[in-house]
């Protein structure tokens, strides 16, 4: 079996789509290949992966439809081998009540089923009457026709076309749930880790000017997340910026930019329990000094 037939039953194999004869072809294979056996497995392996990582979803809607109208207009079967057996020299066979071809003393040579039978063996070789052991035509390396590859697209190489589609489809939305999750912005993902740990906690106020800020924190994880809506629209010179007042002192905790009023932004350094947080209107890039200009807008106590 050649590498590609066996890869096309080790796919139908991980995705439980094998014919009885294939999978009794398989496992032949691998009774005369064992070493094989490391590749099948790693294929089962990739298809509970895919199974187990990536979400239902609807194929595409034309592609069921697609796949009939090509398997409609492709050649199931081998056409006939290009070259026809030689001709020449065979002999020709007489119909009923044709004229037989008669010997030089004028006797006509028996053709019949029955003169045959009874004749026996010429001298010096075997009967130019005798059955010829194998009809087929062969080809010039020897191989009958059935030995020769079919050109026709048969069963295995269909499934192995849509095998291939389930895979592509499959290891598509595996990308796209890996890249989400790879490319998920950090404050996301603090704020999933805040909301998971044991002593999480949250409060919310009212922002100055109008907009409202919730502060998500953990004292265990020493984590603070602030999530904020409608804050109100600044100068483009201006920028927000995060503070923790901790026994009296300002301590800056970043800046952070606002999507059309909101915005969910971590505070870096680490947070005390206690602290409070506020939020100051800075000159971009933040205060200078690291002492606020201004007021807080809005402050919430852990």
């Amino acid at each position: 079996m050649s590498e590609r037939d066996f890869d096309e039953l080790s796919a139908g194999d991980a995705l439980h789509a094998l014919t009885p004869d294939d999978e009794r072809a398989l496992r032949d294979t691998l009774a005369t290949e064992p070493a094989l056996q490391e590749r099948l497995d790693a294929d089962r392996e990739a298809a509970s992966l895919l199974a187990e990582r990536v979400p239902e979803v609807v194929p595409p809607a034309g592609i069921r439809d697609a796949l009939l109208a090509r398997i409609a207009v492709t050649p199931q079967d081998a056409p006939p081998p290009r070259d026809a057996p030689s001709q020449e020299g065979a002999r020709p066979h007489s119909k009923a009540g044709d004229e037989r071809p008669h010997s030089a003393d004028g006797d006509a040579r028996p053709h019949s089923a029955d003169a045959r039978a009874h004749s026996g063996p010429e001298t010096g070789g075997a009967s130019p009457h005798s059955a010829p052991e194998d009809t087929r035509p062969h080809s010039a390396g020897g191989s009958t026709p059935s030995d020769a590859p079919r050109r026709g697209w048969g069963t295995r190489a269909w499934f192995a076309l849509a095998a291939c589609l389930v895979l592509i489809i499959g290891i598509g939305g595996a990308v796209a749930v890996v890249s989400q999750q790879l490319n998920r912005p950090e404050p996301v993902v603090a704020l999933e880790r805040i909301e998971s740990a044991a002593d999480a906690q949250s409060a919310a106020a009212t922002v100055d000017g109008g907009g409202e800020a919730v502060l998500h924190w953990s004292p265990s994880l020493g984590e603070a997340v602030l999530v904020s809506d409608d804050l109100p629209t600044i100068p483009e010179d201006k920028t927000y910026e995060l503070w923790y007042l901790r026994d009296g002192e300002p301590i800056s905790a970043g800046v952070f930019a606002v999507d059309d009023g909101d915005a969910t932004a971590i505070l870096g350094g680490e947070m005390h329990e206690g602290d409070t947080i506020a939020i100051t209107v800075e000159p971009s890039g933040g205060a200078p000094g690291g002492i606020p200009t201004g007021s807080p807008i809005v402050a919430i106590a852990t």
